[in-house]
């Protein structure tokens, strides 16, 4: 019996997904796909087939034209209509996976998408290594939708940038409580052009690790905005260290651990390291592409990198 190499892509985003609370969805739409003007509506008559091309849209930020659908049609029937029971339930499951995630908040469908597009192209990487054409289609597919700015193994897009960016301006302004103004499409260019030199400096390993770091933001963010006030002052802490909190924080932390001394949930503070561990990895590999941090001159309004100023307010 052939052993389906694609299906075990499938089925390791289905336990990846059991992880997940399912909760009512919301009806926010979910953020538009960085996408030709090709794209055309999905016309499918076939409801399943509906659902199956809306998840490979979701999962890889794409919206597909007509004949990229009927192509996909070919892949999907390969699975259902076959005469292995095995491939048929990897249809099947992809269908429950679709669901589980239309039941998601759009904020934490969003955020699970991001991570586990990181895991499929992983995947369809090494797959399309042994000649595997639905593989090699699929990454075509995404890398149509996302051009590469720079080769690799991952290619480096403007994806991987911006969510490097993302969790640069929340790390200083959430985390570190710094009061900072966004940062602008001048200092987006600069990070671009910085990352394309760097990306070509790493090897293989480097820019898989730094793809899938990038592919955590949006789910750390999540995390984040999920967490009690007392759980991000405690992880504010950890991160930036109690002596860099205001006197306010200062006391309030002191209160807070004072009143939980005695009962406090071993769970939340496992959870609270957790994240603290999460940001402070997360910090690490941002500064393997962008160098040794990019912060917010408060003094003179500006963000600041490699000890040069990338862009100003005025």
């Amino acid at each position: 019996m052939k052993q389906l190499i694609v299906a075990s892509l499938h089925f390791l985003l289905i336990l990846t997904a059991m992880h997940c609370t399912a909760q009512p969805a919301e009806k926010t739409p979910a953020k538009n796909a960085a996408t030709s003007s090709v794209a055309q509506p999905d016309t499918t008559a076939d409801p399943d087939l509906r659902r199956y091309n809306a998840l490979v849209e979701m999962l890889f930020d794409v919206k597909m034209t007509h004949a990229e659908r009927a192509q996909l049609r070919t892949f999907a029937d390969s699975y259902r209509f076959s005469d292995n029971a095995q491939q048929n339930q990897v249809f099947e499951n992809c269908l429950v996976f679709y669901e589980q995630l239309m039941a998601m908040p759009a904020s934490e469908r969003d955020a699970q998408c991001r991570k586990l597009r990181a895991i499929t192209l992983n995947e369809n990487w090494k797959v399309a290594k042994t000649g595997d054409a639905e593989a090699k289609w699929m990454l075509d597919l995404y890398y149509a939708a996302h051009p590469p700015l720079a080769p690799g193994a991952p290619p480096l897009t403007r994806e991987i940038v911006d969510a490097i960016i993302e969790f640069d301006y929340f790390f200083n302004v959430e985390v570190k409580g710094i009061k900072a103004e966004p940062m602008d499409a001048a200092f987006r260019e600069k990070m671009y052009k910085e990352a394309i030199d760097k990306w070509k400096t790493l090897d293989a390993a480097q820019q898989r690790e730094m793809f899938e770091t990038a592919a955590k933001v949006a789910l750390q963010r999540l995390q984040w905005e999920q967490s009690t006030p007392e759980q991000r002052l405690l992880v504010k802490a950890n991160v930036v260290g109690e002596k860099n909190l205001s006197e306010e924080e200062r006391r309030y932390l002191a209160q807070f651990m004072q009143a939980q001394a005695a009962q406090l949930n071993q769970l939340r503070q496992q959870q609270t390291q957790l994240i603290t561990n999460e940001l402070q990895f997360m910090r690490q590999n941002q500064q393997t592409i962008m160098g040794n941090g990019t912060y917010y001159n408060q003094t003179l309004g500006r963000w600041e990198q490699h000890g040069g100023i990338v862009t100003e307010f005025r």
